[in-house]
């Protein structure tokens, strides 16, 4: 999908797309790939491969959940 949107969004309008938040929790995808359990992967390393894939195209790790502002995937 974040291919595909290579070829009609900027670099720019990509992060703002990685990082955009849930109306509820304020998650991000990276929230949902960090939550993303051993039983759920498909492959060995699956959750890191999705994580970094995110980072590449901006995602970032210092986004806080709206119901808990001081804690970030940086500083779990």
């Amino acid at each position: 999908m974040l291919e595909h949107l290579l070829k009609t969004l900027t670099p720019a309008e990509i992060k703002e797309f990685v990082n955009a938040r849930t109306f509820e929790d304020g998650l991000t995808a990276v929230h949902y790939a960090a939550e993303i359990t051993h039983e759920r992967l498909h492959s060995p390393g699956e959750d890191g491969r999705l994580i970094n894939t995110l980072i590449d195209y901006g995602g970032l790790l210092d986004i806080p959940r709206w119901t808990q502002p001081t804690r970030t995937l940086r500083n779990l």
